[in-house]
C-alpha cells in the first residue's frame, strides 16, 4: 500500500536519481550504455579470441547471463548500505524509507535494460536474432526485478543493526559469479559439481535469459521461467516478513 500511495513520488525521485548520477558529464546519459556495452565487448573479445570458449553463438550467451548478473551486483551493491548513507533522510523526511531503495533499483533497471535491448537490437538487425526472441526476452526481466528489489529490501534492512553485512554480501556475490555460468556453459561443469550451479538461487534468475536467447525449446523455456518466478516469489514473502519485523528498528540503528 505504501508503494501504490507514493507512485508519483517514486517516479520523480527515479528521474531525478538518473539525472544527478550524470550531471555535469559531457556524455551524459550515454555512460548508462558505454559502460556495460564495453564491458561486454572486452568480454567477448578475450573469451572468443584469447581463451578461444567453444561455445555456439558465445556472444550471444555471454550475453544472455552478463547484463542481468551486472544489474544484480551494481544494485546490491548501492542499496545494502542506503539506510545508513541516507540515515538523515530516513529520520527527518516523512516518507517510507522503502521508496529509497525502489528508487535505486528503478534507476539501476533503466539503465539495465536501456542497454540491454540496444545490444539485443543489433543481434537483430545484424545476425538475424528472431524479432519475437528480442520481445520474449523481456519475460524473465520481471522476476529478475521483483528478486533484485527483494534481495535489497532484505539486505539494506539488516545491514542498518548488522553493519558487517555488507561486506559479507559483496564477498558472497564475488564468489557466486564465478559459480554462476554466465562466462562459461553449464555443460563445461563435471557431472559431481553440478549440483553446486543447481543449488545457486542467482542461476535461477539468470538462466531463462540464456534459454530464451539461445531459442531453445519451449520446455525448457517454460520450466526456467516457472523456476525464477517461484524464486523471486519466495524472494518478495521474505523481504516483506524482513520489513514487517526490521522496520521498527530503523530509526534506533541509522
Amino acid at each position: 500500500m505504501e508503494i501504490l500511495k507514493n507512485l508519483q513520488l517514486i517516479k520523480i525521485l527515479t528521474f531525478a536519481n538518473l539525472k544527478s548520477r550524470y550531471r555535469n558529464t559531457f556524455y551524459g546519459f550515454l555512460w548508462v550504455l558505454i559502460n556495460p556495452i564495453l564491458t561486454y565487448a572486452v568480454q567477448v573479445f578475450a573469451f572468443t579470441t584469447i581463451f578461444q570458449v567453444n561455445t555456439v553463438n558465445y556472444p550471444l550467451y555471454l550475453l544472455a547471463g552478463l547484463f542481468p548478473w551486472l544489474f544484480i551486483q551494481q544494485s546490491i551493491d548501492m542499496c545494502t548500505g542506503i539506510f545508513i548513507h541516507n540515515g538523515n533522510i530516513v529520520k527527518n523526511i516523512p516518507i517510507p524509507p522503502m521508496i529509497l531503495v525502489l528508487v535505486q533499483i528503478l534507476d539501476n533497471f533503466i539503465n539495465f535494460i536501456s542497454a540491454y535491448l540496444i545490444i539485443i537490437l543489433y543481434f537483430s538487425i545484424f545476425h538475424s536474432l528472431n524479432i519475437f526472441t528480442a520481445i520474449y526476452i523481456l519475460l524473465p526481466t520481471i522476476p529478475l526485478l521483483v528478486a533484485v528489489t527483494s534481495m535489497c529490501l532484505v539486505f539494506s534492512l539488516y545491514n542498518v543493526k548488522f553493519r558487517d553485512l555488507k561486506f559479507m554480501v559483496t564477498f558472497v556475490f564475488s564468489l557466486l559469479f564465478y559459480l554462476t555460468p554466465i562466462f562459461y556453459n553449464i555443460r563445461l561443469v563435471p557431472e559431481k559439481l553440478k549440483f553446486i550451479i543447481s543449488n545457486n538461487p542467482i542461476y535461477y534468475l539468470i538462466r531463462p535469459f540464456q534459454e530464451i536467447l539461445l531459442a531453445n525449446e519451449i520446455r525448457q523455456i517454460s520450466y526456467s521461467l516457472l523456476y525464477s518466478f517461484s524464486f523471486s516469489i519466495l524472494l518478495l514473502f521474505l523481504a516483506y516478513l524482513s520489513w514487517k519485523k526490521m522496520r521498527k528498528y530503523l530509526v534506533f540503528y541509522v
